[in-house]
């Protein structure tokens, strides 16, 4: 199912972009690149700010409306 963001899936999509970055990253990136960026990633409060500030954040979940993907469009349309 996709839906739209709601207040308190931040955290879930902090996690989500950690996973992407360690396990996805560990493709292309040394563990010390990883690491950098790992630490870097946004906390979940940030989802929320952009939203509000007019982003629009789309989420996949699993069956029990647990978020597994996303994709966040700005207002000027670049998808992050």
């Amino acid at each position: 199912m996709i839906r739209n963001f709601r207040p308190g899936d931040g955290a879930a999509l902090r996690e989500l972009c950690i996973g992407s970055i360690t396990r996805l990253g560990s493709r292309c990136y040394s563990p010390d690149q990883i690491r950098v960026w790992r630490d870097r990633a946004p906390d979940g409060a940030i989802y929320e700010q952009r939203v509000a500030k007019g982003a629009m954040i789309f989420i996949a979940t699993d069956e029990r409306d647990f978020p597994v993907a996303y994709a966040l469009l700005e207002q000027d349309g670049y998808l992050d």
